[in-house]
């Protein structure tokens, strides 16, 4: 199986940097069947590029994997969030949508508030609230985007997506859906996934992978883990979403055909 990683672009630090260092080791140590995609920015189009060029290289019966920044659940089965480059974690996302747009003034061309209303804020996102505000409002112009993501994979379908970034699996019905939307069944984790590393005096930083609770020498937290996806990974650990089947289509009832009355 072929992998290929796909990282946040150079410059960035923190949990952007380490995912772009333990990709480089990953792909080191393996590179006849691994290969790194970096994004060339932080913005939809470049996920765009990348991803189209991490499912050639991966083919059919490869895996894409997302290591380019955070994730995590929420408090309902629905509510999850995957950095790509995004839903907020907690209430659906059309529910926190329906009320952004209800504080739009009438008519069809006014704009929503500028800031967030005080109980917008306590009934959603407490803290942020304003950046919460703002992505909310951008996401009209965020669905071309993940749509043509979709397209990207239903062309040339792989055989996993794997999303490395913190406890997404705690939301299911979310993980579904991504897996739906793609085509793809999507690999997530329960757990938040952490990094350690080693700053030798003679060579650069060395990152391991692992997932929170693991000490070190256990589960996850293994010497493997800077050249390995998770090695040592438990099955409550992990979760694989499921593709929904599309729903019947509607039966279309035209009047008179088919109502005849019998002869007697």
């Amino acid at each position: 199986m072929t992998s290929v990683v796909i990282v946040p672009p150079p410059g960035l630090g923190s949990v952007y940097g380490d995912n772009r260092i333990w990709a480089q080791q990953f792909v080191a140590a393996s590179p006849s069947d691994r290969a790194l995609v970096a994004l060339s920015a932080s913005t939809p189009q470049a996920v765009i590029d990348a991803t189209r060029l991490a499912v050639t290289q991966a083919g059919p019966s490869g895996r894409v994997i997302y290591a380019v920044g955070h994730g995590g659940a929420g408090d309902a089965p629905e509510a999850g969030q995957a950095d790509l480059t995004g839903t907020w974690p907690g209430n659906p996302v059309s529910q926190m949508e329906e009320a952004y747009l209800s504080t739009r003034p009438r008519g069809r061309r006014a704009r929503p508030a500028r800031r967030p209303p005080a109980a917008w804020c306590e009934r959603y996102v407490e803290d942020h609230c304003d950046l919460a505000w703002r992505q909310v409002g951008e996401l009209a112009t965020l669905r071309p985007y993940y749509r043509t993501l979709c397209d990207i994979f239903h062309a040339e379908p792989v055989n996993r997506v794997v999303m490395l970034t913190c406890n997404v699996a705690n939301a299911p019905d979310f993980l579904d859906e991504i897996s739906t939307d793609l085509g793809v069944r999507v690999v997530a984790f329960t757990e938040r996934v952490m990094s350690r590393w080693l700053d030798p005096s003679d060579g650069p930083r060395h990152v391991w992978m692992y997932l929170e609770g693991d000490v070190e020498g256990s589960g996850t937290n293994i010497d493997s883990a800077d050249v390995e996806l998770l090695p040592g990974l438990r099955s409550h650990q992990i979760m694989t979403g499921r593709i929904r089947p599309a729903p019947p289509p509607r039966a279309t009832v035209v009047p008179g055909v088919g109502d005849e009355e019998e002869d007697d």
